[in-house]
């Protein structure tokens, strides 16, 4: 999980260097390691998170971090929309 967000946060930057005139193919690989990043970080917390719940709970608790992942995925894309 630390590599992975090591990995994002060093991506991210490499995201703050594009330009108009930076290759497609730098873009796409750019984007493509910043995808592996997310795959490494996401993954991990999501096990994490619900290998603390309790078993009874694991239902409840699975669904409630999917909803959440959710509203903040559409928060999010609202809020970006309202900036653009």
């Amino acid at each position: 999980m630390v590599a992975g967000f090591i990995v994002l946060c060093l991506n991210t930057w490499q995201l703050s260097l594009i330009r108009a005139d930076t290759p497609i193919l730098d873009v796409i690989l750019i984007l493509a390691v910043r995808g592996l990043a997310v795959g490494l970080t996401l993954q991990s917390t999501f096990v994490t998170a619900l290998g603390s719940v309790p078993l009874d709970d694991l239902p409840r608790g699975s669904s409630l971090l999917n909803s959440t992942r959710f509203v903040v995925q559409a928060v999010a894309v609202a809020v970006l929309a309202v900036v653009l």
